[in-house]
């Protein structure tokens, strides 16, 4: 996961409210009270160019105080900064493995992002105009797929498929639904560690850009702008494994 700092100290509203933010995104991160050690309001200064708390990191990437933090949460952009920041953990991690078979060989793990597309798009607003006329009290469903292959030895195709549908007292506002789709470089993986690539990692790259692509189409159709909440791929994948080593015992 992505490295995530935050300088704080234990008086000050904004930095709760900023650790909130960040727990609401289910994110690890470490925080560092400066307001008892000059020497670390000194760092804070020196690194930010700034006097104030919180200062929020992700990885070098300097995100700023809680507003600056909020604003970019809501804008998808804190997502695409924590994706690109897991991606170069993971590329730092891959180059350090070893062959697990005592033959001293040195195995190269390749992790890499060669190409991110929207592959389908589609809007429909059925019950305009009428649907404007009502007041605008929705009722959010949220359905999404994962979908992966392999195009050739060492190259995969992650697609995810969301759609979101809003419903008024019953009726559909709109249906909007998004395929965001990847190509992939991945080789010198186990099994394991590949199917948890293909479900974790890739879909966790390709989420920001089908969130801000939603968001696009829902305002272009003339609704409130829908920031659908972050998606914890982990847990998913996790269930998945778990419901699988069920129905394998049965």
């Amino acid at each position: 996961m992505a490295e995530i700092i935050i300088y704080c100290t234990k008086s000050c509203p904004y930095c709760t409210m900023a650790k909130k933010l960040l727990d609401g995104k289910e994110l690890e991160y470490t925080s560092i009270d400066v307001g008892a050690d000059s020497e670390l309001w000194q760092e804070m200064e020196e690194k930010t160019k700034r006097n104030t708390v919180p200062q929020v990191f992700v990885g070098e990437n300097h995100i700023g105080g809680f507003d600056d933090l909020s604003a970019a949460d809501k804008s998808g952009e804190l997502d695409k900064i924590i994706a690109k920041e897991n991606e170069k953990m993971a590329e730092k991690s891959n180059g350090k493995a070893t062959d697990e078979k005592a033959t001293d060989e040195e195995t190269t793990q390749v992790f890499q992002t060669q190409k991110i597309y929207t592959q389908n798009i589609s809007f429909e607003s059925p019950n305009a105009p009428a649907i404007f006329l009502k007041e605008f009290k929705p009722e959010l469903e949220v359905d999404l797929n994962i979908e992966a292959k392999a195009l050739e030895d060492g190259v995969h195709h992650v697609m995810i498929r969301i759609t979101a549908t809003i419903k008024v007292e019953d009726t559909t506002a709109f249906l909007c639904e998004v395929e965001q789709a990847g190509i992939f470089a991945i080789s010198g993986f186990d099994e394991a560690n590949l199917q948890y690539l293909l479900a974790v990692q890739c879909p966790n790259t390709l989420f920001p850009f089908a969130r801000e692509a939603i968001s696009d189409l829902v305002t272009k159709g003339g609704f409130p702008q829908l920031l659908l909440e972050p998606v914890n791929f982990d847990a998913m994948f996790a269930n998945h494994m778990q419901q699988a080593q069920k129905s394998t015992k049965q």
